[in-house]
């Protein structure tokens, strides 16, 4: 998963919308009443922002939660990490990932 350094945690809001979210999908959040299922996360860094779509996204620490489109969900997690100098790779903490030359 990544996070955006164009996106804020005080409050929480995505700005990734249009286009951006047709590259950088969302991670919808469950729906209200449902826990996520956590795995080495601790569940007090996780919350939910309501975007300008209507769409609830999962949140880490605040920031707003997406993976790439072309991602195939084999744990390839930092293939567009560093990206535009805006996309991240999130650790389980929240924080980013910073590329290694």
């Amino acid at each position: 998963m990544y996070r955006s350094a164009e996106d804020s945690t005080d409050p929480p809001v995505s700005n990734c919308a249009g286009s951006c979210a047709a590259t950088w999908i969302p991670v919808a959040a469950a729906s209200e009443g449902q826990e996520p299922d956590l795995l080495g996360v601790d569940p007090a860094l996780v919350g939910v922002v309501r975007r300008d779509d209507g769409m609830r996204q999962l949140t880490l620490a605040g920031w707003p939660l997406y993976r790439h489109r072309d991602d195939t969900g084999t744990l390839e997690t930092t293939g567009q990490n560093g990206a535009d100098a805006t996309w991240f790779v999130v650790t389980s903490t929240g924080e980013a990932v910073t590329p290694q030359p």
